[in-house]
């Protein structure tokens, strides 16, 4: 049964190969290659399964695919949106906000480390979402409140921002057919939920590429 479909990385190396399985073990198809794992301000992948769709991006460009079950591609957006490049006096900025633990060895071996994987530039995005309307919620970099939203036919809806006094400590806590949740923390830290609810609208222009 397509049904009953996982998807698995081959190994735990940087950029692999990604297949969707059946839970006997068995290959459906591949799915392409991405990152296995997370990296400090480096690419992370993104696999959403969703109904009988199967939703993935990589990061490395504003780019996200639409798979079935089969593992047919059944669609691609993309957006012609690049993040900055990162210098490498912003990256050793970023490594002394770390405090990481160990032996002072260890330590060095670990700042070593980081300096040398220094990406050319930030993620196009951190996360991917799916509604129940099957709108696509892509997330800027590193970003709570600020989310660009393509329609289940591939076109770019527009852009939302999570509006309010402290958007940093805003974010994203649930997505409904027609609303969504949103959960913020106030001056004395207490946590709340806000409900919005969502008006239909037409895609405002074809700048998400479908194929």
């Amino acid at each position: 049964d397509e049904g009953d479909a996982v998807v698995l990385s081959d190994s735990v190396d940087w950029l692999v190969p990604h297949r969707i399985v059946r839970l006997d073990g068995s290959t459906v198809a591949s799915i392409g290659s991405l990152p296995a794992k997370t990296r400090m301000g480096a690419t992370t992948p993104y696999v959403v399964v969703h109904d009988e769709e199967i939703v993935v991006g990589n990061g490395r460009t504003f780019e996200v695919r639409v798979y079935d079950r089969a593992g047919n591609l059944r669609q691609v957006s993309r957006l012609l949106r690049q993040t900055p490049p990162v210098t490498d006096a912003e990256w050793k900025a970023r490594l002394e906000k770390m405090r990481p633990m160990g032996s002072p060895e260890a330590i060095a071996r670990f700042r070593s480390n980081v300096l040398a994987a220094k990406p050319d530039r930030d993620p196009a995005f951190s996360q991917i979402r799916v509604d129940p309307s099957h709108r696509i919620w892509v997330s800027d970099y590193q970003s709570n409140h600020l989310w660009t939203v393509i329609d289940r036919d591939g076109f770019l809806l527009g852009r939302v921002e999570l509006l309010g006094r402290l958007e940093a400590r805003r974010g994203l806590a649930g997505l409904g057919r027609d609303h969504i949740a949103i959960h913020y923390r106030d001056d004395d830290g207490a946590l709340h939920l806000a409900f919005h609810r969502m008006a239909s609208s037409s895609p405002v222009s074809a700048s998400g590429k479908r194929r």
